[in-house]
């Protein structure tokens, strides 16, 4: 449609019909962010209630926010990110494991990364 409205303004000169069409599809694409942006508050403030009504305490409450810029994200990231040493950041990456939040993809021994398929699916990757 693109393409179709970029020629057809080539050929009559019609600049309406094109700002039209190009304020559509720019709305179309807002829309559609409102509504991504939408879903990863909600992930984000639906994780943080559990892992409060579960009485979980210090840097785990800190990762529902870090999640949403890194839903790929290694023990030794969150370390660093939260400011705690790696045991606490350890014990943090394996309760969300447990919870079904993360996921270990490497297979990997050491220096395993960890993906939250729920952030991934909404960002669309």
């Amino acid at each position: 449609e693109y393409r179709d409205g970029l020629l057809r303004l080539s050929q009559d000169g019609n600049f309406d019909r094109w700002v039209s069409f190009f304020c559509r599809a720019i709305t179309e694409q807002v829309a559609l962010e409102i509504d991504r942006i939408r879903k990863l508050l909600e992930f984000r403030n639906n994780l943080k209630l559990k892992l409060i009504t579960s009485k979980q305490r210090g840097a785990i409450l800190e990762l529902p926010e870090i999640l949403l810029s890194q839903p790929v994200i290694s023990i030794k990231q969150i370390a660093k990110d939260t400011g705690i040493t790696f045991p606490p950041a350890r014990s943090a990456v394996y309760k969300l494991v447990e919870m079904g939040v993360l996921r270990e993809i490497t297979g990997r021994k050491n220096n395993k990364l960890y993906l939250c398929p729920e952030v991934f699916n909404i960002l669309d990757f």
